[in-house]
């Protein structure tokens, strides 16, 4: 009857212990490699805690912009309002963005290049 934890005999026919681990060490060995392995994935897997941290910074980043966003929505909101109401934004854009003026005015020029414009 050959034994489990018994080798093969050798070659002088003697039979040797081989060493025996405990059924209780092979368990603890798997449930830590278990461990490792869960440990590892909620630290750097696809929802683990690395991939958390990037998201809630994503998301103010992004709360960030929609504020900036909503803030230039409500500036362009009144400046509909002001050239849907006022004459004198429209007037004013007129002349300052198209040069446009009245008639019987006189617009004079000035250069911007230190008075050598004779030269």
């Amino acid at each position: 009857m050959t034994g489990k934890n018994v080798s093969p005999p050798s070659p002088e026919g003697k039979r040797i212990p081989r060493p025996a681990i405990a059924r209780k060490d092979r368990i603890a060995a798997v449930l830590l490699a278990l461990v490792l392995v869960f440990a590892l994935f909620s630290l750097a897997g696809e929802r683990g805690f690395l991939s958390l941290i990037q998201m809630n910074k994503r998301r103010g980043d992004l709360a960030s912009s929609v504020r900036d966003l909503e803030g230039d929505n409500a500036r362009l909101s009144e400046e509909i309002t002001r050239l849907r109401s006022d004459p004198g934004t429209i007037e004013s854009l007129a002349r300052t963005k198209l040069g446009m003026v009245r008639p019987g005015e006189v617009v004079f020029v000035f250069s911007d290049d230190g008075g050598e414009a004779g030269k």
